[in-house]
């Protein structure tokens, strides 16, 4: 079922903007639950996307204004995307080594926050992947 969704949307992707996307990633992030990333990696081959997003967002743990249930959800998240990165790999897809987006989610985003999660990523030398 995974396999059939992800070459539908591909499919209607194609057919309506005339192009294929420059990458592909989940709602939610689930394309980096293991269930679901072997098979997206072998369907986004087949039509030549070799990029997506790994949600790994450094110095999370500073940000305090993150309740736990949400920071527990982020923290699982990012479990998932780091063990999907040798997955990713394997098929040759590629990934931004950092990404901002967990810190800065709707009432979270403030001027001052996103400055410092650009700034802790940009501290590295780096590619970085920035979902407002």
């Amino acid at each position: 079922q995974i396999k059939e969704e992800v070459e539908c949307q591909l499919q209607w992707f194609i057919d309506n903007i005339g192009s294929l996307p420059t990458h592909i990633d989940g709602h939610q992030h689930v394309h980096v639950l293991p269930q679901v990333c072997k098979v997206m990696c072998e369907v986004i081959k087949e039509f030549g996307i070799c990029w997506t997003r790994v949600p790994v967002e450094i110095n999370l743990e500073d940000c305090v204004w993150i309740k736990e249930p949400v920071n527990n959800f982020n923290k699982s998240v990012m479990a998932d995307a780091e063990n999907s990165k040798s997955i990713l790999s394997n098929y040759g897809i590629r990934f931004s080594s950092h990404f901002i987006g967990f810190s800065t989610m709707g009432k979270d985003m403030t001027v001052s926050r996103l400055k410092q999660a650009i700034e802790n990523v940009f501290a590295e030398d780096s590619e970085t992947v920035c979902e407002l």
